[in-house]
């Protein structure tokens, strides 16, 4: 039996009908009682799954925990996962993607050295993105650094603009004005969200 087969015959012993761990990236139905089978599940796909449907298996599984039910629990195995996977920079953006949407503040250790590290390249956006959810004050000047990065600058002026950070105000200015166009677009945005008067 494939991987694909039985971590479909898990989910289903959880009460999660599928036919393929993908149903669950193309449903709108919650599917909570499937998150702590997906983590285990990631926790041990070299030793549950042939490499041959690894990367696919493990894409979805990633994709599937891309959801606000997993908020918190998810986060410690999928930055695991960002560090050590061995697929390629898109592969990383995906798991990338999914921790923008469940770590939060209490992890904040263990994502800013992630998201602080140019090797990562724009695998880091979605991250940097979700930063403006934690509403963390020891974001700001972390953001306001990236606005130099190329990989995640709109990103981060994208996050500086939910945050309302007035602090951002000169190198935002200063992006809107040096930028690539999409840069340039996110830093003016930014400014506009700020308080009247600040942009």
């Amino acid at each position: 039996m494939s991987g694909s087969e039985k971590i479909v015959q898990d989910l289903v012993a959880a009460g999660v009908p599928v036919r393929d761990v993908w149903d669950l990236v193309n449903t709108s139905k919650q599917y909570r009682q499937a998150i702590p089978v997906l983590i285990r599940w990631l926790e041990h796909l070299e030793a549950w799954s042939e490499p041959s449907e690894r990367r696919s298996l493990e894409e979805g599984i990633v994709r599937s925990l891309t959801v606000p039910a997993a908020r918190g629990v998810a986060t410690p195995v999928l930055i695991k996962r960002f560090r050590d996977t061995a697929y390629d920079t898109a592969h990383r953006w995906v798991i990338g993607n999914a921790l923008g949407v469940v770590a939060d503040s209490s992890f904040y250790d263990e994502i800013m050295p992630i998201v602080t590290e140019p090797g990562y390249g724009i695998a880091r956006q979605m991250i940097v993105e979700g930063l403006a959810k934690w509403k963390d004050p020891r974001t700001v000047p972390v953001l306001i650094d990236l606005l130099s990065d190329p990989d995640v600058a709109a990103h981060a002026a994208h996050a500086l603009g939910l945050l309302r950070a007035k602090e951002a105000r000169g190198a935002l200015i200063q992006l809107g004005s040096n930028g690539s166009v999409l840069q340039r677009r996110e830093a003016r945005t930014a400014l506009r969200r700020l308080s009247p008067g600040d942009g």
